[in-house]
């Protein structure tokens, strides 16, 4: 098990537990050792980035203190969205990729993310390389013996100028012109580029967020608040809109309604446009448990299916990687399109959506009209410890009993948290007041076998 690296990175509140002076130093210190080893006969080069966190400039320092000591060539990319980094790393030729953000998390949190020369998280295997060595107790003596030097420290240059031409060639051709959209950017990473993407492709942009001071990325705005670019393109009258996370991997839309469309939706959207144009490999998309049952009935009746994998964006690319398929994602939206990009980006999910939209000449609701949402139920709850769930019996009991009802009209998922003492109560089905009932009555058995008091 690593013991450092979550799902996504490492992750702490800035200046406490891992994320303090002398742990970030000797992190850059043991990440620029470990680099070397793996790289002994050649010139190495490495990337880094970040969001708009107040703490992320003084994190960076850190790390760069330690890490360009062996003669490791820096790049700063400043300010820049964790995909458009993604993409920095193999334009640019560089061996390793950092990314310090939190992604969604409020604003005095902070994280640490890796990514390989290819663009991609490093692998388990790598980042518990990695930990071997912070937690081993003969590193120090190991990093004293060796003879580092001192390296060039320099502005990527011409980043977001790179990043931006990118993305508009993903969507060769696309003119937003007459088209009003909003864009939330969650004063975040996307504050700049957002915006300036879609003017570049002729849209008349309103965009709302996208002032960060370092204390206000994600506040009350941003993927998790879509009620509020909902209720700004109904204002502006606007034909969409689209609301990014902190670090902009993630993307949800909303239209001149104020109508709200996760994910899900717009994988339905993106796969059906995908099918007519043959560009769905074995007519498949990967998604995770979480995903919306409405989604598996919308993709049958295109005659696609969906594979899914555990929660979170690692392991959809996983499997996609695996099996050579080529579009996948999560409710959240956080989506994959594996002929652009090596992880999750919500800029370019936001284009394409925005491309199949305008192609099509309808309003969104039309074309999510394709997918019908089941009722989903999602408790939390706080438990002492992480006794196997399927070991209590009046749990497992009420788990099959459920099922059993539900049928093939909805499904039952329940997990605890990867990062958080929390266990997890999902149930969807076709009346929301009978799988509230069902998800209290299994929170209910959880709470009474293993519940925080």
């Amino acid at each position: 098990m690593k013991k450092l690296f979550g799902t996504d990175g490492i992750r702490n509140k800035a200046h406490e537990g891992f994320l303090t002076q002398e742990n970030l130093r000797r992190f850059g210190n043991i990440l620029g050792y470990w680099l070397k080893n793996k790289n002994r006969s050649k010139a190495l080069s490495v990337i880094i980035a970040r969001d708009t966190r107040e703490s992320g400039k003084w994190i960076e320092d850190n790390i760069i203190s330690g890490l360009s000591s062996w003669g490791i060539k820096v790049l700063r990319a400043e300010v820049f969205p964790t995909p458009g980094l993604a993409f920095l790393i193999k334009k640019l030729g560089a061996d390793l990729g950092i990314v310090i953000s939190a992604s969604h998390n409020p604003w005095h949190d902070n994280g640490i993310k890796l990514l390989s020369r290819s663009g991609y998280k490093l692998k388990d295997a790598e980042e518990k390389e990695i930990e071997n060595l912070i937690f081993n107790e003969k590193t120090d003596a190991i990093l004293e013996k060796e003879n580092p030097k001192a390296a060039t420290i320099e502005e990527a240059a011409d980043g977001k100028r790179l990043y931006i031409d990118h993305l508009k060639s993903i969507v060769e051709n696309l003119s937003l012109k007459g088209k009003k959209i909003v864009l939330d950017c969650a004063n975040g990473a996307n504050s700049e580029i957002a915006p300036k993407v879609y003017r570049e492709l002729g849209a008349d942009v309103v965009a709302i967020y996208n002032k960060p001071s370092g204390k206000n990325i994600n506040e009350n705005c941003g993927s998790l608040h879509p009620k509020v670019v909902a209720e700004e393109a109904k204002k502006q009258n606007a034909d969409f809109g689209f609301t990014f996370d902190g670090d902009g991997d993630r993307v949800i839309m909303t239209d001149r309604y104020a109508n709200i469309y996760d994910g899900d939706f717009m994988m339905a959207i993106v796969a059906k446009d995908f099918v007519k144009k043959n560009k769905l490999p074995e007519n498949t998309i990967v998604g995770t448990q979480m995903t919306n049952i409405g989604l598996d009935i919308a993709l049958h009746s295109m005659g696609c299916k969906i594979i899914k994998t555990d929660v979170g964006d690692r392991y959809v690319l996983d499997k996609m990687l695996e099996n050579g398929y080529k579009f996948g994602g999560e409710q959240s939206g956080h989506i994959i399109f594996m002929d652009y990009s090596t992880t999750g980006d919500g800029l370019i999910t936001s284009l394409i959506m925005s491309k199949i939209i305008t192609e099509s000449g309808k309003e969104i609701k039309d074309l999510a009209s394709v997918m019908k949402k089941m009722p989903q139920i999602l408790l939390n709850i706080k438990v002492k410890e992480k006794v196997p769930l399927e070991s209590i019996k009046e749990v497992k009991a009420r788990i099959e009993k459920y099922s059993k009802e539900l049928g093939e009209k909805g499904r039952i998922f329940v997990r605890y948290s990867g990062t958080e003492p929390l266990a997890r109560v999902m149930i969807e089905g076709p009346d929301k007041e009978s799988i509230e009932s069902m998800a209290n009555s299994i929170a209910d058995a959880i709470k009474e076998a293993v519940g925080k008091a």
